[in-house]
């Protein structure tokens, strides 16, 4: 529970009446086999209310991640889960890979960037040795289930990104007074090879 108290020059005002009472959700943690026998990964998911709980079978890597990621590779799949009586909740998902196995990776998650907005791939999450943390919240960052209240979806995967296209080389060109100079020297090489030629025919 947390009571609220108002601070200002005069000092403390009265503290509120307490919250309910709120028992975050039992961490879940399970091991589970990452695709095409790259090995396992450790996942740590916690911070859900009471009767918050992803069931033994929605959650898993496989190898069926959304379209329209940046990267040009999933060497590690995507974890996938589905968490259900979580209203409201933001969890707190951690992902240990095999060792070294995130290097040169970036961690992007699948689903609305901010509430309201359309799912789509997004940057997020931090990666501290071999392992990611990030976060979830119901019907807001992160959810790709936005039409079933308490009920979140979790596409989340470590990309090799694809790498930017080569910058094309601008082709160099004369300025507006350089083309005019070339245009008058031509000129004058123009009428001397003129005249020249008259006094040979003479």
């Amino acid at each position: 529970t947390f009571t609220v108290v108002a601070t200002n020059a005069v000092g403390n005002g009265v503290p509120s009446a307490p919250s309910s009472a709120v028992t975050p959700l039992a961490a879940l943690a399970q091991t589970l086999p990452l695709p095409g026998g790259a090995g396992t990964a450790s996942v740590l998911i916690s911070g859900g209310p009471p009767g918050c709980a992803v069931a033994a079978g929605d959650i898993a890597f496989s190898n069926n991640v959304p379209a329209g990621h940046p990267g040009a590779a999933t060497p590690l799949g995507a974890l996938e889960f589905t968490a259900k009586g979580c209203p409201g909740a933001t969890l707190n998902v951690s992902i240990t890979y095999p060792a070294g196995s995130l290097n040169g990776l970036t961690p992007y998650k699948f689903g609305p960037p901010t509430a309201g907005d359309p799912p789509s791939w997004f940057a997020h999450g931090a990666i501290n040795g071999d392992t990611v943390t990030y976060s979830v919240t119901d019907d807001g960052l992160g959810d790709n289930d936005t039409t079933n209240p308490g009920v979140i979806e979790d596409p989340f995967a470590p990309l090799l990104l694809a790498a930017p296209p080569a910058t094309a080389q601008p082709i160099p060109t004369l300025s507006e007074w350089a083309m005019l100079l070339m245009a008058g020297l031509l000129g004058l090489l123009g009428a001397g090879a003129l005249r020249r030629r008259g006094v040979l025919q003479r």
